[in-house]
């Protein structure tokens, strides 16, 4: 059972882009062989179609790319919240202007990690941080961005549970090829919201707290 509203594709695709999620790359044997970053598994596709997987150049340029279109994507509900894009018909229950200020912040963020990760050719480094040789102005706004993109995700799931007004969630029950969806309450979702923003919180307190102790190591 899942419960669906509209651009959590989206949330989840920054969490994993700030944050290096993890995916597999198949071995020779089909097996999961080592954990790539998002941004590594990006480039391992570009580059495995064009027959250059060994070209790190290319392979952060794409990166470098993709970083730029998540800022471009970002920017669009921020310059929509300014009234300088059209935002088309008002919703009957629209959110906060702060909320479309802090998703576009995310996007933009998590453009920005991408574009300073691809111009340190560390798109294949599955930590997830900026190599020691980048400057250290720019390896403390990797991780404020880092840890900020989290506690935002999480911000946004304490407003979705716990926030005024009404909401509007789907539940789909899926099994083998069949699918049914139907709507649910307000109140199912806020419950699975609420867990949800607990859970969040405790990743960014574990972040926070990981991110604050490598800083005084260095």
């Amino acid at each position: 059972m899942k419960i669906r509203t509209p651009g959590s594709a989206l949330l989840r695709y920054v969490l994993h882009l700030a944050n290096g999620g993890a995916l597999f790359a198949p071995g020779a044997s089909g097996r999961p062989a080592r954990s790539y970053s998002v941004y590594a598994a990006v480039t391992d596709w570009a580059c495995r179609k064009s027959g250059r997987v060994s070209d790190m150049a290319n392979s952060n340029k794409i990166i470098i790319a993709v970083g730029i279109l998540t800022v471009a994507l970002g920017l669009i509900p921020v310059l929509a919240a300014m009234g300088i894009l059209p935002r088309g018909n008002a919703p009957a229950d629209p959110v906060p202007s702060w909320m479309i200020w802090l998703i576009g912040a995310m996007f933009v963020s998590a453009g920005s990690i991408a574009i300073m990760r691809g111009a340190f050719n560390s798109a294949y480094d599955a930590s997830g941080e900026m190599p020691a040789n980048a400057p250290l102005f720019l390896r403390a706004a990797h991780d404020l961005l880092a840890v900020g993109i989290v506690c935002s995700l999480a911000l946004v799931f304490s407003w979705v549970a716990f926030g005024p007004g009404t909401r509007h969630f789907s539940v789909t029950a899926a099994a083998g090829a069949f699918a049914v969806t139907s709507r649910s309450g307000d109140t199912m979702g806020r419950v699975a919201f609420g867990f949800g923003s607990i859970l969040m919180w405790c990743i960014a307190a574990a972040i926070v707290a990981a991110t604050l102790r490598k800083w005084r190591k260095t």
